[in-house]
């Protein structure tokens, strides 16, 4: 749980975390697509323990910076609060886990990624021996790895002396890092952890295998196609690399598009 001092500067740093860990642009089209607007869901009620609310009570009651619902092409409401406004960019946390996964499967579909029964170290050297460079990326896309990490965000675990190290000036780069994590306790594809660092991995074997940074592949195979109406940034390690298990910060349209997307099962609704 975060504490009061830490909670005053959520908004802020959410809303503007590409100044506090630059990186580089997702570039959005020149031609945003449209999103219509249908204001009935303004009058929406629903109930919670016997009592019925509306969707400021519920903002009231949840400290979301935005809402959006979108169905079909059409955006259904969008509300912001703590004085953000819809041309602000925010961040994505673990969103960025599922924005990178949709890129892998596009670069197996075109053909880059050969099976996802090849292992990290086929397209990353650097991890070869490793626990994670010998992990099939089918595993790492389910985090099966068996490989031991703690995610427990107390502060000492091991994803934020990962992250802290990753994002050092003088850091070795993530490949380097991740050899760190060296213990595979279970076998690989027999248990579900939640652990960035297997998608950490992902995006470092994308970026090898496309040749691309993942905000130029990203730009490329999602953010033009489906007529993002601005550019993200994304932000990078110390070295540069892109950090593929979070800091991808958008504005709100721009996430609801790549939720309609996924809610579409993948096929573009937009022409």
């Amino acid at each position: 749980m975060l504490n009061r001092a830490q909670q005053r500067f959520i908004v802020a740093s959410f809303s503007r975390f590409d100044r506090l860990l630059p990186g580089p642009v997702v570039a959005a089209g020149a031609s945003p697509s449209l999103l219509k607007r249908d204001c009935r869901l303004s009058e929406f009620r629903y109930t919670f323990e016997g009592k019925q609310y509306s969707l400021d009570d519920y903002l009231a009651r949840h400290p979301a910076t935005g809402l959006i619902v979108a169905q079909g092409s059409t955006i259904l409401t969008e509300l912001y609060q703590y004085g953000r406004r819809d041309t602000d960019r925010l961040v994505s946390q673990s969103m960025a886990k599922t924005i990178t996964a949709m890129l892998f499967g596009i670069a197996v579909k075109e053909g880059k990624i050969r099976s996802l029964d090849d292992r990290a170290q086929d397209y990353l050297p650097v991890m070869k021996g490793s626990a994670y460079g010998e992990t099939t990326l089918r595993a790492l896309l389910t985090m099966s790895s068996g490989v031991a990490y703690s995610e427990t965000y107390d502060g000492n675990d091991d994803s934020a002396q990962f992250g802290r190290a990753l994002f050092r000036k003088d850091t070795p780069g993530g490949a380097v890092l991740l050899r760190r994590f060296n213990t595979r306790e279970v076998p690989e594809g027999t248990r579900f952890r939640y652990a960035g660092s297997e998608t950490e991995t992902l995006g470092l074997v994308l970026a090898a295998a496309t040749g691309q940074r993942l905000s130029d592949f990203a730009s490329e195979r999602l953010w033009k196609p489906t007529g993002a109406e601005a550019d993200a940034t994304w932000s990078a390690d110390g070295k540069g690399d892109i950090a593929a298990y979070s800091c991808l910060s958008p504005r709100l349209r721009d996430f609801a598009r790549l939720g309609l997307l996924l809610s579409n099962d993948g096929r573009n609704i937009f022409p």
